[in-house]
Protein backbone atom coordinates (compact mmCIF):
# COMPACT_ATOMS: atom_id res chain seq x y z
CA UNK A 1 0.00 0.00 0.00
CA UNK A 2 1.23 3.44 -0.89
CA UNK A 3 2.36 5.65 2.00
CA UNK A 4 0.16 8.56 0.77
CA UNK A 5 -2.99 6.43 0.94
CA UNK A 6 -2.16 5.18 4.43
CA UNK A 7 -1.72 8.75 5.70
CA UNK A 8 -4.97 9.81 4.02
CA UNK A 9 -6.90 6.91 5.58
CA UNK A 10 -5.48 7.68 9.04
CA UNK A 11 -6.43 11.36 8.69
CA UNK A 12 -10.02 10.44 7.73
CA UNK A 13 -10.32 8.07 10.71
CA UNK A 14 -8.82 10.65 13.08
CA UNK A 15 -11.18 13.38 11.80
CA UNK A 16 -14.16 11.08 12.33
CA UNK A 17 -13.16 10.46 15.94
CA UNK A 18 -12.70 14.18 16.62
CA UNK A 19 -16.07 15.23 15.22
CA UNK A 20 -17.97 12.35 16.85
CA UNK A 21 -16.42 12.91 20.26
CA UNK A 22 -17.40 16.61 20.32
CA UNK A 23 -21.00 16.06 19.28
CA UNK A 24 -23.78 15.97 21.85
CA UNK A 25 -27.36 15.14 21.00
CA UNK A 26 -29.12 16.02 24.27
CA UNK A 27 -28.45 18.83 26.70
CA UNK A 28 -30.01 18.17 30.09
CA UNK A 29 -30.93 20.77 32.68
CA UNK A 30 -28.96 20.37 35.93
CA UNK A 31 -30.73 19.09 39.01
CA UNK A 32 -31.42 22.00 41.37
CA UNK A 33 -30.55 19.86 44.39
CA UNK A 34 -27.97 17.75 42.56
CA UNK A 35 -24.57 16.62 43.75
CA UNK A 36 -22.80 19.59 42.15
CA UNK A 37 -24.65 22.07 44.37
CA UNK A 38 -27.90 23.90 44.72
CA UNK A 39 -27.60 26.07 41.60
CA UNK A 40 -29.18 28.97 43.45
CA UNK A 41 -27.82 32.45 43.97
CA UNK A 42 -28.43 34.38 47.18
CA UNK A 43 -27.93 38.13 46.81
CA UNK A 44 -28.42 40.53 49.70
CA UNK A 45 -28.01 44.23 50.41
CA UNK A 46 -28.59 46.67 53.26
CA UNK A 47 -29.83 50.24 53.06
CA UNK A 48 -28.12 52.07 54.68
CA UNK A 49 -24.89 50.15 55.21
CA UNK A 50 -23.38 52.64 57.68
CA UNK A 51 -25.16 52.85 61.03
CA UNK A 52 -24.46 55.63 63.53
CA UNK A 53 -25.11 54.94 67.21
CA UNK A 54 -25.06 57.33 70.14
CA UNK A 55 -26.34 55.27 73.07
CA UNK A 56 -29.91 56.57 72.99
CA UNK A 57 -31.63 54.97 69.99
CA UNK A 58 -30.93 51.78 68.05
CA UNK A 59 -29.86 52.60 64.48
CA UNK A 60 -31.73 50.58 61.87
CA UNK A 61 -31.32 49.37 58.32
CA UNK A 62 -33.48 47.50 55.84
CA UNK A 63 -32.03 44.24 54.59
CA UNK A 64 -33.29 42.82 51.29
CA UNK A 65 -32.31 39.35 50.08
CA UNK A 66 -33.11 37.85 46.67
CA UNK A 67 -32.90 34.18 45.69
CA UNK A 68 -32.45 33.30 42.01
CA UNK A 69 -32.18 29.99 40.18
CA UNK A 70 -29.37 29.08 37.80
CA UNK A 71 -31.13 30.93 34.95
CA UNK A 72 -31.56 34.16 36.94
CA UNK A 73 -35.29 33.70 37.60
CA UNK A 74 -36.59 34.54 41.10
CA UNK A 75 -37.35 31.56 43.33
CA UNK A 76 -40.46 31.81 45.51
CA UNK A 77 -41.23 30.01 48.76
CA UNK A 78 -37.64 29.30 49.80
CA UNK A 79 -36.56 29.72 53.42
CA UNK A 80 -33.73 32.19 54.05
CA UNK A 81 -32.04 32.31 57.46
CA UNK A 82 -30.27 35.50 58.61
CA UNK A 83 -27.76 35.74 61.43
CA UNK A 84 -25.11 38.16 62.69
CA UNK A 85 -21.42 37.38 62.26
CA UNK A 86 -18.48 39.48 63.37
CA UNK A 87 -16.33 38.35 60.45
CA UNK A 88 -17.12 37.06 56.99
CA UNK A 89 -16.81 33.26 56.71
CA UNK A 90 -16.62 32.74 60.47
CA UNK A 91 -18.76 30.24 62.33
CA UNK A 92 -19.27 32.22 65.52
CA UNK A 93 -22.38 34.36 65.81
CA UNK A 94 -22.69 37.65 67.62
CA UNK A 95 -25.76 39.41 68.97
CA UNK A 96 -24.87 43.08 68.70
CA UNK A 97 -28.33 44.03 67.54
CA UNK A 98 -31.63 42.40 66.66
CA UNK A 99 -34.04 41.89 63.80
CA UNK A 100 -37.68 42.98 63.63
CA UNK A 101 -38.65 39.78 65.49
CA UNK A 102 -36.67 41.01 68.54
CA UNK A 103 -34.05 38.25 68.19
CA UNK A 104 -30.48 38.05 66.91
CA UNK A 105 -31.53 35.69 64.07
CA UNK A 106 -34.53 35.56 61.76
CA UNK A 107 -35.87 33.35 58.98
CA UNK A 108 -38.43 34.11 56.29
CA UNK A 109 -39.79 32.58 53.11
CA UNK A 110 -39.20 34.36 49.80
CA UNK A 111 -42.20 35.97 48.11
CA UNK A 112 -43.20 35.60 44.44
CA UNK A 113 -40.28 37.88 43.47
CA UNK A 114 -37.80 35.64 45.29
CA UNK A 115 -37.33 38.36 47.92
CA UNK A 116 -37.38 38.79 51.67
CA UNK A 117 -37.18 42.11 53.52
CA UNK A 118 -36.30 42.47 57.21
CA UNK A 119 -35.32 45.33 59.48
CA UNK A 120 -32.12 45.11 61.50
CA UNK A 121 -31.65 47.29 64.57
CA UNK A 122 -28.03 47.90 65.51
CA UNK A 123 -26.67 48.20 69.04
CA UNK A 124 -26.90 51.28 71.23
CA UNK A 125 -23.13 51.10 71.72
CA UNK A 126 -20.20 48.76 71.09
CA UNK A 127 -17.19 48.08 73.26
CA UNK A 128 -13.87 48.64 71.56
CA UNK A 129 -12.90 50.56 68.50
CA UNK A 130 -15.23 52.19 66.03
CA UNK A 131 -15.84 52.11 63.18
CA UNK A 132 -16.55 48.45 63.45
CA UNK A 133 -17.96 46.00 60.93
CA UNK A 134 -20.61 43.33 61.13
CA UNK A 135 -21.82 40.82 58.57
CA UNK A 136 -25.36 39.59 58.19
CA UNK A 137 -25.15 36.10 56.74
CA UNK A 138 -28.17 35.20 54.60
CA UNK A 139 -28.29 31.43 54.01
CA UNK A 140 -30.69 29.51 51.80
CA UNK A 141 -32.11 26.64 53.84
CA UNK A 142 -32.75 23.20 52.42
CA UNK A 143 -36.18 21.62 52.05
CA UNK A 144 -36.33 20.77 55.75
CA UNK A 145 -35.82 24.44 56.72
CA UNK A 146 -32.39 23.65 58.06
CA UNK A 147 -29.31 25.49 56.98
CA UNK A 148 -25.67 24.47 56.83
CA UNK A 149 -22.43 26.22 55.93
CA UNK A 150 -22.19 24.72 52.43
CA UNK A 151 -25.59 26.09 51.39
CA UNK A 152 -25.80 29.11 49.06
CA UNK A 153 -25.37 32.30 51.05
CA UNK A 154 -24.37 35.95 50.94
CA UNK A 155 -22.65 38.16 53.49
CA UNK A 156 -24.12 41.65 53.85
CA UNK A 157 -21.63 44.11 55.33
CA UNK A 158 -22.68 46.74 57.85
CA UNK A 159 -20.48 49.35 59.52
CA UNK A 160 -21.09 50.95 62.91
CA UNK A 161 -19.77 54.37 63.83
CA UNK A 162 -20.21 55.90 67.27
CA UNK A 163 -21.04 59.60 67.45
Amino acid sequence: MNKKYLILILMVIFTGFVFNSCERDVLEEPELNGPAGYHYVVDGAANPTILFFNGSKNPKTTITVYVYDHKGAPVANRYVFLEQREYENTVSRVDWGFFNNGKSTIGKYTDSEGKIVVTYYGPLHLEGLTPRGLYIKATLADDREMYFDEAPCDYIALYFIGI
